[in-house]
């Protein structure tokens, strides 16, 4: 899991990072808005669920199981 916001950056970078090294790790994104969602997911994050939402954040991650 990966939120969008740090004080020190976006979460976007560190999911573009972690996809470069790590490719087989499945990254699920977290932001508080739609904007933040799609900038994890453009960097790399498999799933996104917003934090009003994270009451479904089970069914996110068993999305992500093959």
């Amino acid at each position: 899991l990966v939120d969008d916001e740090f004080a020190d950056g976006g979460g976007e970078a560190l999911v573009a990072e972690l996809s470069r090294r790590r490719p087989e790790l499945r990254l699920v994104g977290i932001s508080a808005n739609a904007e933040g969602n799609a900038r994890l997911r453009a960097a790399g994050a498999h799933a996104t669920c917003e934090k009003k939402d994270f009451a479904q954040i089970g069914e996110v991650l068993a999305s992500l199981i093959t």
